[in-house]
């Protein structure tokens, strides 16, 4: 992580992270977390993933939520967000810029068309992140 809530909380309990992806891709990133659920501090480090199913098998999510306690993809993560993708920019140098709300939560995130050409405007997508333990 870059920075966090840079000039201050803008809302109670929402934090803006400003992040840089260490592997390759070079992701940048700017999204707001329910803090109070998900804390993070300046020096933290975590892995972040965009899906479009919790299925384990990839297999399309239900379109209403079946609480069956099945195993799923957010089990391997601390902190998840399900949102909608509002506005895709592709930009002439193969970049993309990535625009989701999840409830009002946003998030910007910029890189790669390569890494990130999947993602399409009006598509629902869980936002999913786990601490990185220090060595």
């Amino acid at each position: 992580m870059k920075d966090l809530d840079v000039g201050g909380q803008v809302f109670p309990n929402v934090s803006r992270i400003v992040g840089q992806s260490e592997t390759g891709g070079g992701a940048d990133i700017i999204v707001d977390i329910q803090c109070e659920l998900y804390r993070l501090k300046t020096k933290d480090k975590f892995t972040l993933a965009l899906a479009n199913t919790l299925d384990l098998t990839g297999k399309p999510d239900p379109k209403v939520w079946i609480q069956t306690n099945e195993p799923s993809l957010l089990d391997k993560y601390d902190y998840g967000m399900y949102g909608k993708v509002f506005k895709v920019d592709h930009l002439p140098d193969s970049k993309v810029v990535i625009y989701v709300s999840h409830g009002g939560l946003l998030m910007k995130i910029s890189g790669s068309s390569t890494n990130l050409r999947d993602i399409k405007q009006d598509q629902r997508i869980y936002t999913l992140f786990r601490k990185v333990q220090a060595q």
